[in-house]
């Protein structure tokens, strides 16, 4: 069998459990996104805006598969990479990541008609992000 469902024609691989998207935290976001198109053939555009800045993203938007890169802001343990986890319930995951002793360091938020993400500080200092598709997710609204 391929690795596409029968039913919806969509790789097994993105469903939850799964790393779906990779966030890398730069301090030169021009320097990294020309280091990473060029290494490995990757075409970026900016999905920024005014109030959040930069945000160059790749990969595949049919699969929603892929990354960025941005700006380190200051939630960043500094420059870094953010792996993002896909999970069919996100307030779950928010709740089993505190009880198995996260620390929330961004809370709940929408990534308009894409989906809800959070960040955690899990043991061991680590950070990790979980990631919820939903295409009704509202725009973000910024303080």
């Amino acid at each position: 069998m391929s690795d596409t469902t029968q039913a919806s024609q969509t790789p097994t691989f993105v469903g939850p459990g799964n790393i779906v998207h990779t966030e890398w935290a730069s301090n030169d976001v021009d320097a990294s996104r020309a280091f990473l198109s060029k290494l490995f053939g990757w075409e970026m555009k900016d999905m920024g805006n005014p109030q959040q800045g930069a945000y160059w993203t790749f990969g595949d938007d049919k699969l929603g598969l892929g990354g960025a890169v941005r700006a380190v802001v200051p939630e960043d343990p500094g420059p870094s990479a953010t792996p993002y986890v896909s999970v069919d319930d996100l307030d779950a995951t928010i709740a089993a990541a505190t009880e198995a002793g996260a620390t929330v360091m961004v809370p709940k938020m929408p990534v308009e008609k894409m989906g809800w993400f959070a960040w955690f500080q899990a043991p061991g200092d680590i950070v990790v992000a979980a990631w919820q598709n939903d295409e009704s997710a509202p725009a973000p609204t910024m303080p």
